[in-house]
């Protein structure tokens, strides 16, 4: 038996016995679909083998129904990864898993089982692995909603460190950041595409633009036509 059919199949004999329904086939045995969804409530978290202080004998798993936080402990080799993330995500059901896998271990070992019966996506601006990457558009934001300019107060807090002294400065780069952002964001709805960062870095960025004219007088004079100053103030 292969690794992951043990996992597979000592998962699904757990939930059969918890809910009481017939133990669903294995995916190998849906002709060769996905497998079925998996309804009813969240599956519990496995977190080891009870160990009697008094005894040797190793006693039934134990699992977590709860919601509580769980801080796993241990020293390098000693199982952390294969033994509870490994199990965890590639049995879980029912339950949304956002999860920080920085060297991408996690990803290429558990990804492919999970996406046979739950959505998988990758923020992988890398590739690591060779692994895709689906991306994260933080401007994708609706301008009628109620949150639109929190949202924009997130990103601007999120992206500018305020400064401890002084910090009118960052604060009003904070504010123009989120300016600017939220004009790309109404201009790509207005023009039925996809809002872009790049668009708002090249308005922060634009040096002013100037053209030279002669006024009702005939004398020569010159009007700001692009740049950063005139996008704030066709903003404001």
């Amino acid at each position: 038996m292969a690794f992951w059919d043990g996992y597979r199949e000592g998962e699904e004999a757990f939930r059969a016995a918890r809910d009481r329904s017939p133990v669903r086939p294995s995916a190998r045995d849906v002709t060769g679909g996905p497998r079925p969804p998996i309804t009813g409530k969240p599956s519990p978290i496995p977190v080891g083998l009870h160990c009697p202080l008094n005894s040797e004998n190793v006693g039934g798993p134990l699992y977590s129904d709860t919601e509580r936080n769980i801080l796993l402990i241990g020293q390098n080799g000693a199982g952390k990864t294969t033994r509870f993330l490994t199990r965890l995500l590639m049995t879980a059901s029912n339950r949304s898993l956002f999860v920080f896998d920085v060297k991408g271990e996690l990803a290429v070992q558990t990804g492919p089982e999970r996406a046979r019966y739950s959505d998988v996506y990758y923020i992988n601006p890398h590739r690591m692995h060779r692994l895709p990457s689906h991306g994260y558009n933080p401007l994708r934001l609706d301008p009628d909603d109620n949150l639109f300019f929190s949202n924009l107060t997130d990103i601007g807090a999120a992206a500018v460190d305020v400064a401890q002294k002084d910090p009118h400065w960052t604060e009003s780069a904070e504010s123009l950041l989120e300016g600017f952002c939220g004009w790309e964001v109404i201009e790509a709805n207005r023009e039925k595409r996809l809002p872009s960062f790049r668009n708002v870095r090249r308005m922060v960025c634009e040096p002013d633009r100037y053209e030279e004219f002669r006024d009702a007088r005939g004398r020569k004079d010159r009007r700001l036509v692009g740049g950063i100053t005139f996008t704030a103030q066709k903003i404001s």
